[in-house]
């Protein structure tokens, strides 16, 4: 008389996550990848303009500027022949203390002190760049 069996092989069970491994590794890549909000991405950018003026400062051992006009929606290191695009997501606008802000980075890292203001809808946060290190930094809004 033979006993019934219980429980699975061990055959049973490698073939079982095999399955597994093969509809995972199918479905996975056909995720959405996370989109960051639109808020990061505009922080992101204007981040990136300022310490780029930063380092620029730093490298080459004298000022450099970053001039943002809000009037024409255009943004340039030094001199107006090196445009560069804020690349800004759709409903998103800059908000400085005048239509046209000019910071200076000089040739230690300081830099002149202003809060630039982000906004996407009703997210919003305030950019801080501090005046001895020059550093920006993010500061979430309200």
């Amino acid at each position: 008389m033979r006993r019934a069996r219980r429980g699975a092989t061990l055959i049973e069970l490698v073939v079982v996550l095999a399955i597994i491994g093969v509809v995972a590794g199918a479905v996975v890549p056909a995720l959405p990848s996370p989109t960051p909000a639109p808020i990061e991405v505009a922080s992101n950018a204007v981040l990136r303009a300022l310490r780029t003026t930063r380092d620029e400062a730093l490298r080459r051992g004298m000022p450099s500027r970053l001039t943002i006009d809000l009037t024409s929606g255009r943004v340039w290191y030094s001199d107006e022949t090196r445009g560069v695009a804020l690349d800004l997501p759709s409903g998103c606008l800059l908000r400085t203390p005048t239509d046209r802000l000019v910071v200076v980075s000089a040739a230690d890292g300081g830099s002149s002190a202003y809060r630039i203001t982000v906004q996407c809808g009703r997210d919003r946060r305030e950019i801080t760049i501090d005046p001895l290190a020059g550093d920006p930094r993010v500061v979430e809004g309200p």
